[in-house]
């Protein structure tokens, strides 16, 4: 993966979640040891500047589901505004890197989740 802004991120903790996510094939210690987590890439709706974020999962068969909840804000994270802004997406999950197709990610889904309600929270 290339660098982009978000390796630059002034937010210390992000970075290093990306750094160990990236060179330990997607797990990470600590905290979030127990957690799955995955690598999403969205374009800056204002700049054009790829911005990487790591983010808590389910995987609700063949999709990978998060939650724009910005620990309890008002507002939606940025990185919801960029993909309302630009939908086509770089996901990385341990290993495997892809890039969803606008029409998987084109609007934010009310689709109710299948097994992710199921799922255990850890």
């Amino acid at each position: 993966m290339t660098t982009t802004e978000s390796d630059r991120d002034p937010n210390p903790a992000n970075r290093a979640v990306i750094a160990e996510l990236r060179s330990n094939a997607g797990r990470v210690g600590g905290y979030f040891a127990h957690t799955p987590l995955l690598l999403l890439t969205t374009t800056g709706a204002r700049t054009g500047i790829p911005r990487t974020r790591p983010l808590a999962y389910l995987l609700d068969t063949d999709r990978y589901v998060v939650v724009a909840a910005n620990a309890g804000a008002r507002q939606h994270p940025a990185w919801y505004h960029n993909l309302v802004f630009q939908p086509e997406v770089v996901i990385e999950v341990g290993k495997t890197t892809s890039t969803a197709p606008p029409s998987s990610s084109a609007a934010p889904s009310a689709t109710p989740c299948s097994n992710a309600s199921r799922a255990p929270i850890r």
